[in-house]
């Protein structure tokens, strides 16, 4: 596993985090918390401790985590309208499966090192926090030795070049390659 942030500022509302589970199995989390500055870095904080309670709790699948997200900020951030994109994958590293839930977030990108490709499959879902009750797609992977997940946040896709142009989807597709 490997992880880099660079944050645009101080504070701010993107989270990850890699969570090891009781049965061998890893909790790997993206999100993106509307907002910038302190109120983003509160909400993101909140889900930090959503999370860290779910699996406390036991409920360390992907879906019922994205239920755990979902009910705090439906309750305590609808009002000031915070939602949270999250993107959650359960990886186990012994049956080389990926299973992700996604809500709202960038898709992940599967590089596959047998054949050289991209597996980008879509995953539309809502935002946590904005309905009460929600259901997100589930999308199980297969990954081999040599494959790549590729998880991101739009401060990717939306850098700028010199000439003041964002990055892109393209670019990241390369990269990923």
């Amino acid at each position: 596993l490997a992880a880099r942030n660079i944050t645009a500022s101080d504070l701010g509302g993107d989270y990850f985090d890699c969570l090891p589970l009781p049965d061998g199995r890893y909790l790997l989390l993206i999100g993106d918390a509307t907002g910038h500055g302190i109120s983003a870095a509160l909400a993101m904080a909140m889900a930090k401790a959503a999370v860290a309670y779910s699996l406390r709790e036991g409920r360390c699948e992907p879906d019922q985590v994205m239920g755990a997200l979902n009910h705090v900020f439906n309750r305590e951030l609808k009002a000031q309208r915070k939602y949270m994109t999250v993107l959650l994958l359960g990886f186990d590293p012994g049956r080389h499966t990926v299973v992700a839930t996604n809500a709202g977030h960038h898709y992940p990108v599967v590089y596959r090192a047998a054949t050289g490709s991209l597996d980008m499959r879509e995953m539309p879902g809502v935002p946590v926090g904005f309905r009460a009750r929600g259901s997100w797609p589930r999308v199980e992977y297969r990954i081999d030795p040599g494959d790549a997940v590729v998880l991101f946040t739009d401060g990717v896709t939306e850098a700028e070049t010199a000439a003041g142009e964002w990055l892109g989807n393209l670019w990241l597709e390369t990269m990923v390659r």
